[in-house]
Parts: C-alpha cells; structure tokens; sequence
C-alpha cells in the first residue's frame, strides 16, 4: 500500500452501512452543539487576530504565524521576500463571523482588512486557492457590509462605502492575466499569477480540471456587482475550453497542459484535483440560469453515475478516455463532498449511502483520512495519513440534514465536533492532524477551517440561521452569495467567441432537468 503512505493501517468499520432514521435529538442538545461550534469558532479566531494577523494563517502549537498564500495551490519553490501576508484568514472567515451574528466583531473586522490588506506584492500565487479564499471571502464579505445578502440585513455595517469591493475588484484585475493570456492551443488559464506583474513564466504548465472550473461563482459575483463584464466572461470561456476537451464518454481528466490542451493525466474522478469542477458546474447552473450551464452539468453528472460508480454506494477512479479500465479505488477525503452535490442533483437516497460510506470510515477511524480503502466491504485501511481539518464531511451533513431532517445527520456533526474538539485542540486554535495513525499534530490552522468546516457545523445545529431561509449559494470555501437568476450577468458575458479560440468536437447535450433548488 505504498501509494497509501507506507505502512497499512486497518481499522474494522463498526457503523452498519443500511440507512436508519436517526434518533431525535433534543432541542437542548442541539443548542449545546451549536454553542459549541460557535465557542470553537471564538477560541480559534481570536487565538488567531492576538497571534497572527495580519498574516495569513495561524500555528496554534507554537502561537505563530505563517504567510501560506504563496504556497498554496502547488506554487513551486515559493518566493517570500516580497509578500508580507493578506490576513487570509480574516478574509476567509469574514461572512462567518456574521452567520454567527457578531455584529460587533464583522463591522471590526471589515475595517481591519479594510485598512490593512493589499495585493499589490511582489508574489506568484495560485489562482485557484486566491480565487476561492480571498476573493470569494471579500465578496460575500462585501454583500454583508453593504446590507446587500439577503436574511443579513442587520449585520450591514455603519459608513462602509465598498471598501471589500474595490479590493474585490482589485484582486480579480491581478487574476485576469492568467486568464487573458491563456495559449489559444488550449484555451485554458494558467494556474498561477504573479500579484504584481500579470502571468510571467509560469512554475508548472499543467493545470488541474478544478482549478479551470472553480471560478465561476466568484467571477461571475464580481461581474455582477462592478457591471464588469470581464470577469464572468473570462470564466466561462474558460469552462468551455475545458469542455471541449472531454472525453467522448463526457469525462474530464485530473491535469492538462496548458500550453498544448493535451491531458497529462487522465484519470477521471471526483476527488482531488476534479471535485470543485463538478461543484461549480451544478451551483454554476443554478447560479446563474444558464441552461449551457445545465447542459453541461447533465452530460458531466450522467457521465459519473455511468462510469464511476462502484456498488451505488462510492466513486472510484478511471481513465477518461477508456472508463471501464478503473484505475485506482483509493478513496480521499476530498470526495466526501460529493453526497452535497447529489444532493443538489436530486438523487438523496443516493446521497445518503454514499454519506453512510464515509460515515463509516469517520467513526473507525475517528477523522477522515486523507486517503484509505475499504476492503473487504468491512475494514478500512490506511497509511499514516492526515486530516487537515477538512470541511467536506461537515458540508455533506448539512445538506443531507436540511434535505431529510434526519436526526442521524445531527448525531453524526455532534461526532464530527466533539472529536475535533478532543482531538485537534491546541493552546492556541486547533490544529490539523498529522497522522490518523498516531493522532499527532500539526502546527497549522487552515483558513478553510474558519470560512467552511465551522461554518458548516454552525449551521447544522442552528435552525433558526437566516442562511436556511434565502435563496443563496454557498461557493467551494462556502462564502455565501445570493442567487443572481438569468438577469444577473451582462448578455455579452454568454457570446462565444469572447475567449481563446479552442476546435469544438463536443455539442452541448439537451437540457433535462430536474436540479433541486438550493
């Protein structure tokens, strides 16, 4: 089990796979469980605003810091001299702060980046990891300052004037190079992009499905908000360079060479490097109205269930061009997200065994694994592999919670909560697991465990949450925007011919809906 991270691990799955109506908890528990969230959240951002900011992640071992922009997203060899921190953190955590309903604190912390946040630094960055952190959390940060996301009204905050907006704005005219110069071989952005001087040479030529398609939703805000419309423009036809490199059997692969358009791994999956692809052609979707959109996500989502499927219950991988060669069955943590997507899709019944599934490998193992297998139908195994705190198990509960009101799904965030309470906290926040193994930690916060894990376990246990009560869309790093309905971009945004030139060997599939509403 090399490729499992040296020695096998095997823990026996307790939790019966056969769905069950969980029993009901009670309103007194389900506000310790909120409450608990929300303490958790308070201990790690104010561990983090005394220790860390304004840089952008916080050690809560040591009580340092540490300026991880720059090496998010794979940037090689990340170049620090120049770049002094954005609070990614903060950014990331903004609209948190107010689903919590800290008015005090959100109006504090807008003026904190307000005041002390810039991009322009001499730094090569990501543009996936930039995209979704900082400018997804300074637009949804935007619509709460301004009175603007819809059931947020109250945190609208006093004599704010747009500043998250032109940093917003500022932030997405640094990303645009990477998208503007994209090789017409390929139509494809490039991954990373210098803050200060546009695209420059690039540290790696390859580009991850993911990073092409997460983007939509944050671009297509920004259009929305400054009449822009560069920003969304540049977003789809990127997505459309990416779709017309399918495969004929309507399967993505995990990387692309930008600079050619030929895939150089072609391992079609729902986990790393994919996942937010799918995500944000079904919130895309209904985003925006586009029924190019839905089409897409129709012919991607068909493709899925038709190769990937492995016993209804998980997704395995494959290759793109010839699926029925399955390529691997390691699982990863990153694919715990997908019951939230089928839930959006419609298929519950299939959301909930899948959910059971990693369910099952939670409690045995007492975290998610980075990556495991399950053998035998009834063991998982596993290297010493982390749990960097992520957020998609949270963000499957949740969605299955609001879509059955199963209690079950309350009991399990109450296990997901109270084992990260034990076993990631820290003097100083919580810490990300080093191995499951050994449950040793590591002395790193992510910003994603303030934007998305807490926030999703906030909102499990809290009913009441105007969050429930509007038509939003939660973004890949969960920042929360309201739904802008095919009047909410330009018509120009739509007109092909607006990107790289890329030869089209695919048509768009007829529309068929159903997708749930959000």
């Amino acid at each position: 089990v090399d490729h499992l991270g040296g020695m096998g691990l095997v823990w026996g799955i307790l939790a019966a796979l056969p769905l069950a109506v969980g029993l009901p908890m009670s309103p007194a528990e389900v506000a310790e469980h909120r409450d608990l969230a929300k303490d958790m959240f308070q201990f790690a951002f104010d561990a983090y605003m005394d220790l860390a900011f304004p840089h952008d992640e916080l050690r809560p071992i040591s009580g340092t810091w540490t300026d991880s922009l720059v090496e998010l997203g794979g940037v090689p060899a990340p170049e620090r001299d120049g770049y002094a921190g954005v609070a990614l953190t903060l950014i990331d955590g903004l609209d948190t702060i107010a689903v919590m309903g800290n008015r005090t604190a959100f109006a504090d912390a807008v003026w904190k980046v307000a005041d002390r946040v810039s991009f322009d630094q001499d730094a090569v960055v990501s543009v996936f990891e930039t995209t979704i952190r900082a400018l997804g959390g300074l637009l949804s940060g935007h619509l709460v300052a301004a009175g603007s996301l819809p059931g947020f009204e109250h945190m609208q905050v006093d004599g704010y004037r747009g500043e998250l907006l032109f940093l917003a704005r500022d932030l997405g005219d640094r990303l645009l190079p990477a998208f503007e110069g994209a090789p017409p071989e390929s139509g494809v952005p490039y991954p990373f992009v210098h803050l200060r001087d546009g695209v420059g040479a690039q540290p790696v030529p390859e580009q991850c499905a993911a990073g092409v398609g997460t983007n939509l939703l944050e671009f297509a805000m920004l259009t929305n908000l400054t009449a822009d419309p560069r920003y969304a423009r540049a977003s789809v036809s990127a997505l459309r360079a990416l779709w017309r490199l399918r495969s004929e059997h309507d399967l993505v692969g995990n990387t692309i060479d930008v600079r050619t358009g030929r895939w150089v791994n072609s391992l079609a999956t729902i986990g790393a490097g994919v996942d937010s692809f799918y995500e944000y052609l079904a919130k895309g979707a209904l985003f925006t109205g586009s029924g190019e959109l839905a089409a897409m996500w129709d012919a991607a989502y068909a493709a899925v269930r038709r190769h990937l499927y492995l016993d209804g219950a998980l997704v395995v991988g494959a290759d793109m061009h010839s699926p029925g060669r399955r390529t691997t069955n390691v699982l990863g943590s990153l694919q715990a997200f997908w019951p939230a997507v089928q839930v959006l899709a419609g298929d519950v019944d299939d959301a909930r065994a899948m959910h059971a599934a990693f369910v099952a490998v939670w409690d045995a193992v007492g975290a998610m694994p980075e990556n495991f297998q399950i053998r035998n139908g009834n063991e998982v195994l596993a290297g010493p592999v982390p749990y960097p705190l992520r957020p998609e198990m949270a963000e499957a509960t949740l969605a299955l919670y609001r879509a059955t009101g199963d209690h079950e799904h309350l009991r399990f965030g109450a296990r997901m909560l109270r084992a990260i309470e034990a076993r990631s906290r820290a003097p100083h926040g919580f810490a990300s697991v080093r191995s499951v193994a050994t449950f040793a930690l590591e002395d790193h916060t992510p910003s994603y465990f303030y934007a998305e894990t807490l926030k999703y376990l906030y909102l499990l246990f809290d009913e009441g949450n105007p969050a429930h009560a509007q038509e939003l869309v939660l973004t890949t790093e969960a920042h929360l925007f309201p739904v802008l309905g095919p009047e909410g971009l330009p018509a120009e945004v739509w007109l092909e011919g607006s990107g790289a030139a890329v030869p089209d060997n695919k048509t768009c599939a007829e529309h068929s809906p159903p997708m749930a509403a959000v």
